[in-house]
């Protein structure tokens, strides 16, 4: 048993400007995006990588597969691409780049996302989550720098006026694991996990019509039980198929239904339990404790849930009975548990898996207690105690302005505005990874993932690397030429498996003979551990 799989968070964040209420998101986007590039170039990091449209398919529904996966997966050969033109690469280039650390940074629906690189377990990906704050910070105060003044960024779900924005989790599943236990397994725990990673928010509705707290921000949002959309109807499991990845070998399961936390031991809670979640699937199948939690109206059950503050609302299930939500979460644990016993003949597993069982268990035996005793360690339940230490103190209702404010503060990443910051230098809130090791994590990629290859290529080859995407690379050769290199294994090009051999490459024609030149491209091979090792 094991968290450890290739997983990345993506986080759309939100952005207003105090001193030009006027400026649109994306016009601000835009110039967030663009200010990175100068303040990094002062660094030292001059190359600016597009992103590589080829190959994206974000409508594809597993449901309703409309091409074939065998089509997808006959891509894998390195082969010549056509250029675009100037005028058309710097569009592109304006709006979405590849980061030194192998992320991808753009403008999404008017918003900037920061979408992490493919990362190896819940630990790394929250310190490549966070690089993501690191990068808006970096591009605040260069606008600041320039001008005198910058939008300001919040890493939150939603405006308060109606709209909302995602952070959207990213976990590599096994194909071989039917959807529909995916979907069995997924509904109710997504719909109960808020108690324990839900970043609290001030209103009820999706504009904030009645006053109160509740525990989720994106709980309003959620609209179906399953589908492939992002921005409307949204769905508690989305059935969005593309992988990125060798397609006949793994799934990309996305799930939009969570918040952005600002605590970042949620973030690893909540990548965590999911990961063990689909262990469990790819280990065991569905079982039958977890069949029997289907629940009679899931979208209802989001709404009710999040604002269960007392935790003690049941929920009907298909079958007639009824669970509270904690109820629920403890099931998934004590399968979880029970599975561990099975597989390990009561060892221990390794250290990253122990560290999420255990506060996955000691977080729902102190909601079960006082939801007060987890101020500190849940989100909502800090935000909460903050929020109504303010009321208790000025008398104010839930609908006061001042509120509203405090809960926007919260999720401000400016690090002399942002209030768990502050929790955290007094020690109230844990401190996860330490700053110079999230500093390193803004331009360097992870080493146990093909995005260690993408960044460290931007790195050697400077004005070489032409654009770049989760599944590819196009490198730029002397004439102008341009090559393709699919990269649909996202274990392959890992540190351990190149860098000595790339260390030896002093330009990408011998990079494009290392990975396989015209014939097998050991990126997008299966087997490439045994082939890479054997060269």
């Amino acid at each position: 048993m094991t968290v450890r799989r290739i997983m990345g968070i993506e986080t759309e964040y939100g952005i207003s400007h105090p001193d030009n209420p006027e400026a649109t998101s994306e016009a601000m986007s835009r110039e967030i995006i663009s200010a990175y590039t100068r303040a990094t170039s002062k660094l030292g990091h001059t190359d600016d990588v597009a992103w590589d449209l080829a190959g994206e398919m974000p409508m594809l529904d597993t449901r309703h597969p409309t091409i074939s996966r065998e089509h997808i997966a006959s891509r894998n050969n390195i082969h010549q691409v056509a250029s675009l033109t100037a005028q058309e690469r710097s569009w592109q280039r304006g709006t979405t780049k590849v980061l030194h650390n192998g992320a991808r940074f753009y403008v999404d629906h008017s918003h900037p996302e920061y979408a992490s690189p493919e990362c190896l377990g819940p630990r790394q990906t929250v310190m490549y989550d966070r690089a993501g704050e690191l990068v808006m910070q970096r591009a605040m105060a260069q606008l600041q720098e320039e001008t005198g003044t910058s939008p300001a960024i919040y890493k939150n779900n939603v405006d308060g006026k109606g709209s909302s924005y995602g952070c959207h989790e990213n976990y590599l599943v096994d194909r071989a694991v039917p959807f529909d236990d995916i979907v069995a397994a997924l509904i109710p725990f997504l719909v109960t996990r808020p108690i324990l990673v839900g970043a609290g928010r001030v209103g009820l509705g999706q504009a904030s019509e009645e006053a109160g707290y509740q525990m989720s921000q994106r709980a309003d949002y959620i609209e179906s039980i399953i589908g492939p959309n992002t921005t409307y109807d949204r769905p508690i499991v989305n059935t969005r198929d593309e992988p990125h990845a060798e397609p006949h070998l793994h799934r990309r399961l996305h799930v939009i239904s969570g918040d952005a936390n600002c605590v970042p031991s949620n973030t690893l809670l909540k990548l965590g339990m999911t990961s063990l979640l689909l262990w469990v699937l790819e280990t065991n199948g569905l079982p039958d404790e977890w069949k029997a939690l289907e629940l009679k109206d899931p979208v209802a059950a989001v709404k009710v849930v999040s604002r269960d503050l007392s935790l003690s609302q049941e929920l009907e299930l298909a079958d007639g009975n009824r669970m509270t939500a904690l109820d629920i979460q403890s099931t998934y644990q004590r399968t979880v548990d029970a599975c561990l016993i099975e597989y390990h003949n009561g060892r221990s597993p390794d250290v990253e898996t122990s560290d999420i069982l255990y506060r996955w268990r000691d977080m729902i035996g102190l909601l079960a207690d006082d939801w007060r005793q987890t101020v500190g360690d849940i989100e909502w339940a800090t935000k909460l105690a903050l929020l109504e230490a303010r009321r208790s103190r000025d008398g104010l209702d839930w609908d006061a302005p001042e509120l509203m404010a405090m809960d926007l503060q919260w999720s401000d990443v400016r690090k002399e505005k942002s209030l768990p910051d502050k929790l955290t230098e007094r020690g109230i809130l844990e401190t996860m990874e330490a700053d110079s090791w999230i500093e390193h994590a803004e331009f360097t990629p992870p080493a146990g993932t093909r995005a260690w290859f993408r960044g460290e290529l931007i790195r050697r080859f400077p004005g070489q690397i032409y654009s770049a995407s989760w599944h590819s690379i196009v490198v730029e050769l002397d004439g102008g030429k341009l090559i393709r290199i699919p990269m649909t294994s996202p274990d392959a090009g890992s540190a351990m498996q190149l860098e000595d051999k790339l260390n030896a490459c002093q330009s990408v024609e011998e990079v494009l003979d290392l990975v396989g030149g015209t014939g097998q491209n050991t990126l997008a091979d299966p087997d490439v551990y045994a082939k890479v090792g054997a060269r």
